[in-house]
């Protein structure tokens, strides 16, 4: 099974009426798609985040009415970021439904110092999830949402990695001092998915994670992603059988509510 969600042209630049029409169509193709076969996909919607009370009532009908598991997101909408208060309204609704919200970026504020050699992509967009992540930690939405399901593709991109450099700003800088408990307790509670390519690194990313936030992902059909996410997990050395299939089903149907 699979869930199928929209290609990451969110189109938040467009007005209310416009983006009406968008997400509309966007939502209606993807569930007509899951409909001719609800055993092998699940659905994943489209909202306008720039928005956020049209982006929630559109969460609210593609979950009640279109079936989606989900909701699909940029790193920011626009010149938006994910912690700017505005967006509290979509949060709520999205913790109230127990949406999947999966976060997958759709490019890189970076400019002209990565526009050679595809850096855009390879470097950008896994910094901009890096940057989203660490805005939903220290901008407190993890804090004020408890119980969010949020997933964030290529494997949370480099915050996993060196989440060590933010617990140590943490203890020591007072600009850091916006969350009432340890900042790894709001990582842990982030979903990530296998998408690094490696098993040493997919094994890092367990380590950090822990085996219960980490499920499969494939950025099909793009050239920069991954077709054997479940070869990647199997192997991975250590691993526990158990771990093994929590990661290539068990996490993703509690995710999905499946």
């Amino acid at each position: 099974m699979q869930a199928v969600s929209p290609a990451p042209n969110y189109a938040y630049w467009a007005d209310e009426a416009l983006a009406e029409q968008i997400v509309t169509a966007s939502n209606e193709h993807v569930a007509e798609l899951c409909a001719t076969n609800p055993n092998r996909f699940a659905g994943i919607c489209h909202v306008a985040l720039q928005h956020p009370e049209l982006a929630a009532r559109q969460l609210a009908t593609a979950m009640t009415s279109l079936g989606m598991r989900g909701v699909e997101i940029g790193t920011r909408a626009e010149a938006v970021d994910l912690d700017d208060p505005a967006l509290d309204p979509f949060w709520a609704a999205a913790q109230e439904l127990r949406a999947l919200v999966f976060i997958h970026p759709a490019g890189t504020t970076l400019g002209k110092r990565v526009a050679k050699y595809y850096l855009g992509n390879v470097i950008g967009n896994p910094l901009d999830t890096t940057i989203a992540l660490t805005n939903l930690i220290f901008g407190g939405v993890m804090e004020r949402f408890p119980t969010l399901n949020v997933v964030a593709a290529h494997g949370g991109r480099y915050l996993p990695s060196y989440f060590a450099r933010s617990v140590h700003g943490h203890q020591v800088r007072p600009e850091m001092h916006t969350i009432s408990r340890p900042p790894t307790e709001y990582l842990r509670r982030i979903w990530i998915d296998n998408l690094v390519f490696d098993p040493v690194n997919v094994a890092h990313l367990i380590i950090v994670m822990g085996p219960t936030r980490v499920v499969l992902g494939t950025d099909y059909p793009f050239d920069m992603g991954q077709e054997n996410p479940v070869e990647l997990i199997e192997s991975v050395p250590g691993l526990s059988a158990a771990d093994v299939q929590r990661i290539k089903g068990g996490n993703a149907i509690e995710l999905l509510g499946l």
